[in-house]
């Protein structure tokens, strides 16, 4: 697909030409699908939540290729699917110490995923995050507890 005829651009010139130029072909040269693959790997942890027992397991391997790989927001997000996965068992223990992680994990961003995380599993916040939501806070920590209980009466057959 090219460029309309008659609209030139900074990269493109003016012209009656329709291919596109060769560069977009050299900006994917190298390109690496780690986060691509990574981000894969967590949804599939969402899916799994509250059903098996190696989610954890799954989880840790996760977090350790995002940490190789430097993409601090797959171990972040990988770390809010573990958080989901105990509230969904109604584990607050384990989601107590997913939080603890999630917490350190978030230290100068994405502190809004531990409100997400605590809003999960019905907790108070323990620490006032920043976060401006776009609905009042009770009604966001509704929206995810809400996802939550549709996990739970789901798996229960309800």
């Amino acid at each position: 697909m090219g460029r309309p005829p008659g609209v030139a651009s900074p990269t493109w010139p003016a012209s009656t030409e329709t291919s596109p130029p060769p560069w977009p072909l050299e900006l994917l040269s190298g390109l690496d699908l780690r986060a691509t693959t990574l981000t894969t790997q967590i949804a599939a942890l969402v899916r799994d939540a509250g059903t098996t027992r190696d989610v954890e397991d799954r989880d840790r391997v996760l977090g350790t290729e995002a940490a190789v790989a430097g993409i601090v927001s797959a171990q972040v997000m990988a770390e809010l699917a573990v958080c989901f996965h105990h509230a969904v068992q109604n584990d607050h223990g384990k989601v107590n110490t997913a939080i603890s992680r999630l917490c350190d994990l978030t230290r100068d961003n994405y502190a809004y995923y531990v409100d997400i995380a605590q809003f999960m599993a019905d907790t108070p916040l323990d620490q006032v995050s920043g976060a401006r939501w776009l609905d009042s806070e009770q009604h966001t920590r509704n929206r995810w507890r809400g996802l939550v209980t549709a996990r739970q009466a789901h798996h229960s057959g309800r």
